[in-house]
């Protein structure tokens, strides 16, 4: 990912693979991503609902962890993140700056 992401817009956080929990299987989609904590301490976490094997196509499961985890969802965060600070701080300059 180095050579198409700078490192502003790699997450520190890791991205961990889960299985979706079983009591949730029925009702939940084939995977989803779960963002890492703001604080850092805990994991972007791709979670894979395997209630039924024999459905997940594996030729597909490629895409989906490249869209759900890395770069995908992980990386949106992330950058989000950047731009919604940057947005407070220009607010916050702004606001302290003027001249009224």
């Amino acid at each position: 990912m180095d050579k198409f992401f700078s490192s502003a817009c790699r997450p520190a956080t890791k991205c961990v693979v889960e299985r979706v929990p079983q009591f949730k299987e029925a009702t939940s989609p084939g995977a989803y991503y779960f963002p890492a904590a703001l604080d850092g301490k805990t994991p972007g976490t791709f979670f894979a609902n395997l209630r039924n094997i024999d459905e997940v196509l594996k030729y597909k499961m490629h895409a989906l962890a490249y869209h759900e985890a890395v770069p995908g969802h992980h990386f949106q965060v992330k950058i989000n993140n950047i731009v919604l600070f940057l947005k407070k701080l220009f607010f916050s300059i702004d606001k302290c700056c003027s001249i009224t």
